[in-house]
């Protein structure tokens, strides 16, 4: 069923969209990024969401799938905006201010028809149009207060994520609180649909570390330093800073491990969290998340083995990134483990570690 209702979303709003003036730019060979095929926040979501929250109406799914569809490319269009707005960077800014505005306004209008434009709706269909408001301020402030502090020129010295930061950037997606928000609030259940809203959260916050990983050296150039690439650095002690140097402070204190281990921390949580909400019972989103935490487990393994041919420290799932020292070696032996280990950068790339890669 689901892979149906899947398809018929995804069709629908590339129908709509493509016929749109103000996102032509915008669209340009990236339509199946622009609606997530196969990811969590993407052709997924909305089938996803109404089977953990118990909404079977195929008429209801395919309006909540329209909402998340505008939502996650208005999400796309304010970090394409804030990327071409970042210091140094190499990215076209080719998000305008009217696809921004349409873009908006769609996500809007298609979170309140999710309700009958009726008088016994109206107060609904205005919480809906909050529901957007909020999250496109969340994420913008989120996004802002990153961009912020941890944009660095070469000669400035590197800020580390503190705690709360890392738990805050799953608040960078803000969009994904929409979909379950409208159906605990169709459903007369709104404490379940942010409860659900917690739990999508966590599950990005995982996925979210391993895409700044797969994103470090990009992100380098721009001059952005997300949490993998800030504390990578920051175990080195090169006076000039290079991409190769990161790597080297990725993989030979632990770093990564310490990243794939604090992702699968996150999924544990958003497992928690869903069985508190629905039970011990299994769905597509329970399901997603246990099979990418042994994903993730798999590669952290797999990296430790190579650590450990070095006699390099071990690192254990609770081990944090304060905990973590510098491990000076000779540089050949340096450079033979980054070339043994800088192929697992790619290997937690989104689309490696999306529903549709794990075999959902």
């Amino acid at each position: 069923m689901s892979e149906t209702i899947e398809q018929t979303i995804t069709n629908e709003f590339l129908k709509e969209i493509r016929s749109v003036d103000e996102t032509r730019g915008f669209m340009v060979g990236r339509e199946d990024y622009l609606v997530g095929r196969g990811v969590l926040f993407g052709t997924k979501y909305a089938p996803w969401i109404a089977e953990a929250m118990g909404l079977k109406d195929e008429e209801k799914i395919r309006g909540l799938g329209r909402a998340c569809m505008y939502g996650r490319s208005l999400t796309i269009a304010m970090d394409q905006e804030f990327d071409s707005d970042t210091e140094s960077s190499k990215v076209p800014k080719i998000v305008w201010t009217g696809t921004l505005i349409y873009l908006f306004s769609k996500t809007v209008t298609s979170a309140k028809d999710f309700f009958p434009n009726d008088d016994l709706n109206k107060q609904k269909r205005n919480k809906a149009s909050i529901y957007v408001l909020e999250a496109k301020d969340l994420a913008e402030k989120i996004n802002i207060f990153e961009m912020i502090r941890h944009t660095h020129a070469p000669s400035e010295k590197i800020r580390p994520y503190i705690a709360t930061e890392i738990d805050r950037i799953g608040k960078k997606t803000a969009m994904i609180s929409v979909p379950p928000r409208l159906v605990g609030l169709l459903l007369e259940h709104p404490l379940e649909g942010e409860k659900l809203t917690e739990v999508m959260y966590n599950a990005i916050i995982a996925i979210q570390l391993c895409d700044d990983i797969a994103d470090m050296e990009e992100d380098f150039e721009r001059g952005f330093y997300t949490a993998p690439l800030a504390h990578s650095f920051r175990l080195r002690e090169e006076k000039e800073r290079k991409y190769r140097a990161a790597l080297k402070g990725l993989f030979v204190p632990g770093t990564f491990e310490v990243f794939l281990n604090r992702s699968v921390h996150y999924l544990n949580r958003a497992g928690l969290g869903l069985i508190n909400l629905s039970g011990p019972k299994d769905n597509h989103i329970s399901t997603y998340f246990g099979n990418l935490a042994k994903r993730l487990q798999q590669l952290s393994k797999q990296v430790a083995e190579v650590r450990a041919d070095y006699k390099l420290p071990k690192i254990r799932y609770d081990d944090s990134l304060s905990s973590l020292v510098p491990q000076k070696l000779d540089e050949k032996t340096e450079d033979e483990i980054v070339e043994r280990l800088s192929d697992f950068v790619s290997q937690v790339e989104p689309k490696k570690i999306s529903p549709l890669a794990l075999g959902m």
